[in-house]
Order: structure tokens, then sequence, then C-alpha cells
């Protein structure tokens, strides 16, 4: 996979909730509001 760092992140993020809580789709429309801030000021 050659996908850069924030959308490995991201879709990282995706797997770890969904096998966690299931296909939640309100919790999938809350996510991008969370992790966008991060993302663009450098990440973890």
């Amino acid at each position: 996979m050659s996908l850069p760092c924030e959308e490995r992140g991201t879709l990282a993020s995706k797997r770890l909730l969904t096998a966690l809580y299931g296909d939640e789709p309100l919790l999938f429309h809350a996510l991008p509001v969370t992790l966008k801030p991060r993302s663009s000021t450098g990440g973890l």
C-alpha cells in the first residue's frame, strides 16, 4: 500500500472502529470531524 500516512491512519482508525463497534453510520459521520484537525496540524 502506497498511501500517505494521513490516509493510512484514517483507514486504520475506521477499520479498528468497525471491528469494535460494527458499521455504525453515526460514528462514521463523526469521524472526519475528529480526525481532520489532528491530521492537518501534523498528526500525532
